[in-house]
């Protein structure tokens, strides 16, 4: 592992895509930062990863296949990071202004995330779930309501937090689904949501690092409000257009086919079409 203390890390794992989605990511986050960038992967996609030019990674390690169970990948992140202290960002983004402050906006403790800590009393959907009602039924007395496409870690004390996700998920998440999404995948952040809850994790001050809903279709590229876009809705085309551009002549000038990820945007940001299928999530 390299020596660096801080650093950024993504994670692609099981598909060819999110490998493609997290080179993006990482050649636009060379753009605004000069800290180095890790690549958490699994070994169906190791070799790919590791004949990727110098210029896109700083270093390749692995996800351990436990944590390669439902959504529970992110519960990894720490074990796999190289780094003391980093910003873990989702392969499904791009960096559009410097990410280093968010650094600072981290709480003290081990895990800092975008989130909103609820009572009891609160009701929230988050995942198809009520909060109010996991709250009953795990006998919660806060749930963390968090967005886990973008985290702050401290490795040494988020390693036991993560496990803790990870035995979450297994022990209460994963049985859910029998009684209530036996059709939908079970997200990493209910294991954030009740862990959080019970551990007190942070919580990031000052504005979201993410682009939200509306912000999204109101997004100008060329002077961006937050950092990080999040392709978690859609996106318009003449942004995307624009941002698609800027994914071609990254790649270009590392020696990478410039068109190979141009139809995983495009079904990411909402406009698939004849050229691709929906990537499967």
């Amino acid at each position: 592992m390299i020596s660096a203390r801080r650093g950024y890390l993504t994670m692609a794992v099981r598909k060819r895509q999110y490998l493609e989605m997290a080179v993006d990511m990482a050649l636009s986050l060379r753009e605004w930062s000069r800290l180095p960038i890790a690549l958490a992967t699994d070994e169906a996609l190791r070799t790919r990863a590791e004949a990727l030019p110098p210029g896109v990674f700083h270093e390749i390690t692995l996800v351990e296949p436990r944590f390669l169970r439902g959504r529970a990948m992110k519960y990894g992140a720490a074990l796999a990071s190289p780094f003391q202290e980093a910003i873990f960002i989702d392969s499904d983004c791009l960096v559009l202004s410097p990410p280093d402050p968010i650094f600072q906006m981290a709480g003290p403790g081990p895990l800092t995330f975008i989130a909103e800590v609820l009572n009891p009393e609160d009701d929230r959907n988050h995942q198809g779930f009520s909060t109010r009602h996991l709250m009953q039924r795990l006998q919660l007395s806060r749930y963390f309501k968090s967005h886990s496409g973008a985290f702050h870690l401290r490795r040494a004390g988020a390693i036991p937090l993560m496990e803790a996700c990870l035995e979450c998920y297994i022990n209460e998440i994963l049985p859910l689904r029998s009684l209530f999404r036996p059709w939908r995948f079970l997200g990493d952040e209910l294991g954030f949501g009740v862990v959080g809850g019970r551990r007190g994790f942070d919580a990031f001050q000052g504005p979201s690092p993410i682009f939200w809903g509306k912000e999204i279709l109101e997004l100008n590229p060329e002077a961006p409000l937050r950092p990080i876009l999040h392709f978690i809705g859609p996106v318009p085309s003449l942004t995307l257009e624009h941002l698609l551009e800027g994914v071609r002549r990254r790649r270009r000038e590392v020696g990478l086919p410039e068109e190979a990820s141009v139809a995983i945007w495009r079904a990411e940001a909402g406009h698939p079409g004849p050229w691709t299928l929906r990537p499967e999530r």
